[in-house]
């Protein structure tokens, strides 16, 4: 009897374990047979596919499977930079003491070559040089600024002129400087 319930104990210890390899998948269990696997066991690396997803080793020879196709899609759109361009004049009017009609073209404004301030919130940001023609020109970054061309002493005085920079555009401002000519 002791001999029965020995067989029987072993029978029922091999059994569970026979069950627990089945489960954690070291061996397939056949009605009969016990089949171990074949082959080497993969590593659980992962491999970064270019869409973002990942796979991992498979086959005979652990290799990393396939990743699947992608199409290539189109180039996002660079960014605009987070500045505008200011482009203008600065000119001084008038240049005769008398209007005449038709107007005398010797008496049209005139470039003025002088330095402008640029302000931003009452804050200085920077001096730029109009050239002798009068044009100017600045890469600012986005906001709200004050131009400040400098007239002489008395005369000629130079309006102080706003003007607002958007993003990759560009903003035209002209400056006038009074001569005091009546």
């Amino acid at each position: 009897m002791k001999n029965t319930l020995s067989i029987l104990g072993l029978v029922i210890l091999l059994g569970g374990a026979a069950i627990a390899l089945q489960k954690t998948g070291v061996v397939s269990i056949i009605p009969g047979k016990v089949v171990m696997p074949v082959g080497p066991a993969c590593t659980m690396e992962a491999k970064l596919c270019p869409d973002g997803s990942s796979v991992g080793r498979t086959g005979p020879r652990c290799e990393f499977a396939v990743c699947p196709e992608t199409t290539n899609p189109a180039p996002l759109p660079k960014p605009a930079p987070a500045a505008g361009i200011l482009v203008g004049r600065v000119t001084l009017s008038p240049t005769c003491p008398v209007e005449r009609m038709p107007p005398d073209p010797n008496c049209a404004p005139k470039g003025y070559a002088t330095s402008i301030e640029i302000w931003m919130n009452g804050k200085f940001v920077k001096t730029i040089q109009s050239d002798s023609s009068g044009n100017f020109d600045a890469t600012l970054s986005v906001g709200t600024y004050t131009l400040k061309a400098q007239g002489g002493t008395t005369l000629p005085r130079c309006t102080p002129l706003e003007v607002n920079i958007e993003r990759g555009q560009t903003t035209n401002a002209d400056i006038s400087c009074d001569t005091g000519i009546r």
